[in-house]
């Protein structure tokens, strides 16, 4: 058996053999049957590329490719979106009737349902670029009739992303509802690199498009409560080792933006519930405020955020509960029924997640499923020091129907 370490798949010699073929006009799918390799590993290039661009200083309008600026359509469960690179003073403040048109769309009949932009680079003047985001919907016009408009558009011009998309749509109600615990990632000594194989892994899985996505932020998400030094939130803060914090709000933020921005693409609708940990608890109430603002004009994400140490909420005939598991964790089901009766007595299955200890531990008792729930974080030097080393760096995922658990679905980290 080899014990040579993988080597990394997206080397410089392949990245510039995929912008060769980007540049000469391949599409996705092109490239991804002439390199061999999958849509999610392209898309992986692509944020190589784009990185080293923006480093660079070189992601000006004239160094974004042709491919890049060009405007692209989308038909997904929820009707059109469509995609643009523009400046700020083009994008920045468009009301719903500007926006509309610079898509492409008739004013007249299309509305506007939600827009998002990311930051993309600078144009040679120095002014921000943005990659605006929108979706739209046919005034008066159902979704039937969408789909059989395409239907006959791609009669002539196939798209693979288009193939058996009717199918898609009947499956959604067939898939449960994905739940996606995000306990003790630690940004600060956990990167937006070191987690990006396991958030491609997700985005895999968010491809099959669930009934509803559940992404539960269960504390710790940042390492350290404050901004200028590395301490947890107690009162009397544990010093920690030091990190860079204003990078690991950047590679935080980074990482639930493209999580959220992926589960809107393909789920109906998307719940994000918050709950502060030992390390961050205040950090992490604010943060996610922001992020609720961030996304306050998608109408199909919502969040929960609170102040409590635990809460709980049902998902169909599925009592949750959620909390850090640094406090009460022993008395949690009995919490859960006595805090959430009406809650506890009318769904048939109750699950508590949790995490605090870094490892993944699953018990059955008083009427609860608890899972407490791993991590992917590096070790840092307190857990290397007294050997908390040994426990499998994974996320979990859970699959649930309308009143049980189906599917539990691991991810550890890959070589892309």
């Amino acid at each position: 058996m080899s014990t040579e370490t993988p080597t990394k798949y997206w080397t410089d010699e392949r990245l510039a053999h995929y912008q060769q073929l980007r540049d000469s006009g391949k599409t996705i799918n092109e490239i991804c049957s002439l390199m061999a390799i999958t849509e999610r590993q392209a898309r992986y290039a692509g944020e190589i590329i784009r990185d080293r661009l923006r480093k660079s200083g070189a992601l000006a309008v004239d160094s974004v490719s042709s491919q890049a600026q060009k405007l692209t359509h989308h038909l997904d469960q929820d009707g059109y979106s469509s995609e643009k690179v523009m400046t700020v003073k083009e994008g920045h403040d468009l009301d719903p009737k500007q926006l509309l048109t610079a898509h492409g769309f008739d004013a007249q009949k299309f509305t506007l349902t939600s827009a998002t932009s990311n930051f993309w680079g600078e144009n040679s003047k120095g002014e921000p670029l943005y990659q605006t985001k929108i979706k739209v919907a046919p005034v008066d016009t159902t979704l039937d009739d969408i789909l059989a408009a395409v239907d006959k558009h791609y009669e002539t011009q196939p798209d693979k992303k288009h193939v058996g998309l009717d199918q898609k749509l009947t499956d959604l109600q067939l898939l449960g509802n994905l739940v996606v615990p995000l306990f003790d990632l630690h940004f600060g000594i956990s990167t937006y690199d070191s987690m990006r194989g396991y958030l491609s892994q997700i985005e895999d899985r968010l491809d099959e498009c669930y009934h509803d996505v559940y992404i539960l932020l269960g504390g710790d998400f940042f390492h350290s409560d404050f901004m200028s030094r590395s301490m947890t939130a107690k009162v009397a803060g544990t010093q920690l080792d030091h990190v860079n914090n204003q990078k690991a709000l950047e590679d935080g933020a980074r990482f639930f933006e493209e999580l959220v921005d992926c589960a809107i693409e393909h789920t109906p609708r998307v719940h994000i519930y918050a709950i502060g940990g030992n390390h961050d608890f205040d950090k992490e109430y604010l943060w996610t405020y922001a992020m609720k603002q961030r996304y306050a004009s998608c109408d199909s994400v919502d969040f929960h955020l609170t102040t409590d140490t635990r809460l709980a909420f049902r998902m169909d005939d599925v009592g949750v509960m959620v909390a850090h598991g640094d406090k009460a964790k022993r008395r949690l089901p009995m919490l859960f029924a006595t805090e959430h009766p009406q809650l506890w007595g009318e769904t048939q299955y109750h699950a508590i997640f949790t995490g605090h200890f870094h490892k993944e531990v699953t018990t059955d008792e008083d009427g609860c499923v608890l899972f407490q729930v791993g991590t992917p974080k590096p070790s840092d030097g307190y857990e290397k020091a007294n050997g908390f080393t040994m426990a499998r760096k994974k996320l979990t995922l859970f699959v649930f129907d309308d009143h049980k658990l189906t599917d539990e679905i691991y991810l550890e980290n890959d070589v892309l």
